[in-house]
């Protein structure tokens, strides 16, 4: 279940914000992450922080992350 933000700790909140805004742009994970300077793998992390275990577009997203984990590894 996807939690409110009140009930978030201030971190929670702050990804919350974060996640809200790239389902807004369309954009995909790796896409938002650039633009704002965040970290792939920690987003990833904030999306199951708040349980966000349903967003559209998810595996894209995991698949172009790996790619970019994978680039960035070698």
């Amino acid at each position: 279940a996807q939690k409110t933000s009140k009930s978030l700790s201030p971190r929670g909140r702050f990804w919350h914000k974060h996640v809200q805004q790239w389902q807004r742009s369309g954009a995909t994970q790796v896409q938002y992450c650039k633009e704002h300077q965040l970290s792939v793998l920690r987003f990833a992390g904030g999306v199951a922080t708040i349980g966000c275990n349903t967003i559209e577009g998810l595996g894209r997203d995991i698949e172009e992350a790996g790619m970019a984990i994978q680039e960035a590894c070698r």
